[in-house]
């Protein structure tokens, strides 16, 4: 991939490869979410299909399958961009904005996004398949506008 790609080329102008790269990997868009007054509240807990250590999903090839999957995409961007966290690099550079200091593809390395704090291992977060909802949190400082 070609030095800072993001800074050179549009999303629709992106290939594969640098989409993908784009994710910090921080499994916030994982995150069960409520509307509330029409803003988006992240809770504490995470679709059964996220491993939260890597905050990777498992099945991450079958995922656009799934009912309660968010596929982003330039459409998704456009319509529902609430969805994602404030930090993530798919609705920053969307919204025309430049990657966080802490994005890997900035440090180079996925550990950025843990020691800076981004990313969902910073937090308690419970599989969505756990019955004991009495537990639920909402996680303020990750809320999407």
């Amino acid at each position: 991939m070609e030095k800072e790609f993001w800074k050179k080329k549009s999303l629709s102008e992106l290939s594969h490869e640098e989409w993908e790269a784009l994710c910090d990997h921080c499994g916030k868009c994982c995150l069960v979410k409520y509307n509330v007054l029409d803003k988006t509240i992240f809770t504490n807990f995470h679709c059964k299909h996220l491993n939260p250590m890597t905050c990777r999903c498992k099945i991450y090839d079958q995922r656009l399958k799934l009912d309660n999957c968010i596929g982003i995409s330039l459409e998704m961007l456009s319509k529902q961009p609430y969805l994602l966290p404030n930090t993530c690099a798919y609705k920053l550079l969307f919204q025309g904005k430049d990657l966080p200091e802490w994005h890997p593809l900035i440090t180079g390395t996925y550990q950025s996004v843990i020691d800076s704090q981004h990313s969902i291992r910073c937090f308690e977060t419970i599989s969505e398949e756990c019955a004991c909802f009495s537990k639920r949190i909402i996680l303020d400082s990750i809320e999407s506008d």
